[in-house]
């Protein structure tokens, strides 16, 4: 009988390990494969960039568009500015690598939260309106004053509604509101995307993770402006999550306390 318990036992313990092993490998395999996305996605957005850069720097080497004033200006404008793209992405990973090892630091100040939506819903409006949307602001919280870094929230709402305007349809419908609490205020974004999966919305705040769309280029991203928000959002002491179901949108829910909650280990 003893034999027989330990021989139980032991088996257990064996199929325990193979399914330890297997899951490990099989998250490992799933990392792997967003990591290989990244880097495909990355050459495929660093390729136009290049191809436009070299083609201008061409052009600019025949005699007669040097002789071309505003040729010339045409050709340096479309270099400076394809320069500051490649710039900007390069700048993305570098941020992703310092927050990786906790090299930045919080430059903290009074930041009224409505003003700071009003200001990106500007940006995003003529973006959203282009493709027959609307972007509807219910700014309800009682107090909307609060102590942190303007930059890096202004990061956190701009990838979140980002997030919204890509992936919603044709028509993007993206509700943003505020609420306040007791400790700290609510700041919503709702759209009538393409929704998520429960198994999505695991993945959803991993760095690298997109979510498929079949055509892996048709909106772009890296795989990294949420990951940064979440990590930004605790070091302000404060929460990212996400509520979704498939084919009926998101709605992103971010919480930032008044000031009483920090992370030290983030503040200048």
């Amino acid at each position: 009988m003893g034999w027989m318990l330990l021989s139980v036992i032991f088996t257990a313990i064996i199929i325990f390990s193979f399914s330890w092993t297997v899951l490990a490998l099989i998250r490992q395999r799933k990392l792997s494969e967003m990591k290989s996305d990244f880097v495909n996605n990355m050459t495929h957005e660093l390729r136009t960039p290049v191809s436009a850069i070299s083609l201008a720097s061409e052009m600019l080497l025949k005699p007669m568009v040097l002789s071309n004033r505003e040729k010339v200006e045409k050709y340096a404008s479309l270099i400076f500015d394809q320069n500051n793209r490649m710039r900007s992405l390069v700048e993305h990973v570098l941020q992703v690598s310092a927050f990786d090892r906790h090299e930045y630091r919080l430059n903290l100040a009074e930041v009224d939260v409505h003003e700071m939506i009003d200001d990106l819903v500007a940006s995003f409006r003529l973006i959203v309106e282009d493709r027959g949307g609307s972007i509807t602001l219910k700014t309800e919280a009682d107090r909307s004053l609060l102590v942190g870094d303007r930059l890096y929230l202004t990061n956190i709402l701009s990838s979140v509604i980002d997030n919204a305007e890509k992936y919603s349809p044709a028509k993007p419908q993206i509700v943003i509101s505020t609420r306040s609490s007791e400790h700290g205020i609510y700041i919503i974004v709702s759209d009538n995307g393409v929704g998520m999966t429960a198994s999505q919305r695991k993945l959803i705040f991993q760095k690298f993770y997109r979510v498929p769309t079949g055509n892996k280029h048709n909106i772009k991203g890296y795989g990294l402006g949420l990951y940064n928000a979440q990590v930004l959002a605790k070091a302000h002491g404060g929460s990212l999550t996400v509520t979704s179901e498939l084919g009926r949108g998101s709605t992103f829910s971010l919480y930032l306390p008044y000031g009483e909650s920090r992370n030290s280990d983030y503040i200048s």
